[in-house]
Parts: structure tokens; C-alpha cells; sequence
């Protein structure tokens, strides 16, 4: 039986900001994974298929200039240019550049949402005294929610194996990040 989907209700911002910081990283680790795996294939696919497809064609021009049939020839090059064809045709198929590159634009997006999540200064205010308290903060996380959702309406779906992998794994976060004014010095 299927485990039931947790819904988080985050009753301080500082917890909804954090919640959202996990869920952003692990979609960015996530995506940036798919999209090493699909640029893996497409080597693993189109290595072969360009080794086949010249090797299909030489046999075929060295049996076309020998002059005499050979069946065992025939049958080799036969073999190669078919294992060629059907290389070829699943690479071109499963389109893994493309599908990569669309996992590494995801991924980048990602990184931008969590870059300003990372920025957000610390608020243990709760959520629903927030418009109240600090109407900017609030606006900022109105847009944040708005990017999060395009991002995630936007990205391409990771596979299964890898999104089980990452969510079973902790993301390492940064912690907000904060700049300490020095005092001015004397110039004395």
C-alpha cells in the first residue's frame, strides 16, 4: 500500500522558508542528476551508433569492391548496418541532449529560487501575522511562491530512480546569510 503524502501547514515563516529551501535544493540536485544521467546515455548510445554506422559503410564499399559474393560478408555487414540503423534510431528517438539540456535549464532555475531563499533574513514571526508585520517580507514571499510555481510547472519530470534517490537523501543548506557592517575607522 502506498504511503500517504505528508501535508505541511507551516505555522512560522522562518519553517515555510525552510520547507521551501529543502524542496528547492532537492529539485535542483535532482534535475542536475537526470541531467549528467541523460548526457551519459547519449554518449553510451551515439559512441556505438557512429562506430557501427562507419563500419556498416566500409564493409559494405569493401564486399561492393572485392567483386566476388561472400555470404558470411553479407551477412556480417548485414548485421552491423542493421545494429547501426536501430542505434541511431533510438538515439535520435529518446532525444537525450535535448531532454538534458531541459533537466540543466531546470536545475538553473532552481538554483536562482534558492539563491533568494538563501538571502531571506531569519523570521520567527508566524505566517499569518506576517502581512501585518512586515508587509515587504510579505511580498517577497508572495513572489517567491509565485517563481517556485513556475519553476515546478516548467521542469520536465525527472525519472522515478533518481527523485527516490535524492529525496531519500538530507540536502546539505546554507544557512541565511548575513553581512556585518564594520564600524567606519578613524583616519587618524
Amino acid at each position: 500500500m502506498a504511503k500517504p503524502l505528508e501535508i505541511y501547514e507551516f505555522e512560522r515563516v522562518d519553517d515555510l522558508l525552510r520547507g521551501w529551501q529543502v524542496h528547492v535544493e532537492r529539485q535542483r540536485i535532482t534535475h542536475l542528476e537526470s541531467a549528467r544521467t541523460l548526457s551519459n546515455l547519449r554518449y553510451w548510445l551515439g559512441v556505438p551508433a557512429a562506430t557501427l554506422t562507419a563500419l556498416a559503410g566500409s564493409s559494405t564499399v569493401a564486399a561492393w569492391q572485392s567483386g566476388r559474393s561472400n555470404g558470411v560478408l553479407a551477412l556480417i555487414s548485414a548485421a552491423v548496418a542493421l545494429g547501426a540503423t536501430a542505434l541511431v534510431s533510438m538515439s535520435s528517438f529518446m532525444d537525450f541532449g535535448v531532454r538534458a539540456e531541459r533537466h540543466r535549464s531546470a536545475a538553473n532555475e532552481y538554483k536562482g529560487v534558492l539563491r533568494t531563499l538563501e538571502r531571506l533574513p531569519p523570521v520567527a514571526t508566524p505566517l499569518e501575522d506576517l502581512s501585518r508585520t512586515d508587509p515587504r517580507l510579505d511580498a517577497v514571499i508572495g513572489d517567491l511562491q509565485s517563481d517556485l510555481q513556475v519553476v515546478d510547472r516548467k521542469a520536465p519530470e525527472p525519472p522515478r530512480r533518481i527523485a527516490r534517490k535524492v529525496a531519500r537523501r538530507e540536502p546539505e543548506l546554507l544557512s541565511n546569510v548575513h553581512f556585518i557592517q564594520h564600524p567606519k575607522r578613524d583616519s587618524t
